[in-house]
């Protein structure tokens, strides 16, 4: 082979390498971002579960206020139950 011919196998041979280094670079990257990820839905089960462990807890709350509460008039008491089981009604 000639001087010109080993140089552009040289080159060649360069660009594959700096090409492998990229690729290796490319794939952590696409690693950390699925890890992140997977972070990320991790915590954000965590928060909806925790939403819902609220959400029940302000509503037996609630049903105990409502329990000691008195209401004031006729009106009152059917206003409260239509605001319990009004969701009932309405998909009905």
């Amino acid at each position: 082979m000639n001087k010109e011919g080993q140089e552009l196998v040289a080159d060649l041979n360069l660009e594959i390498n700096k090409l492998k280094d990229l690729k290796e670079c490319i794939e952590r990257q696409r690693d950390s971002v699925i890890d992140q990820s997977k972070t990320l839905l991790g915590e954000r089960n965590a928060l909806l579960e925790r939403n819902r462990e609220l959400h029940c807890q302000l509503r037996k709350v609630q049903e105990e206020l409502d329990k000691h509460k008195q209401p004031e008039s006729l009106g009152e008491a059917m206003q409260s139950e239509m605001n319990k089981y009004g969701h009932v009604f309405m998909t009905n």
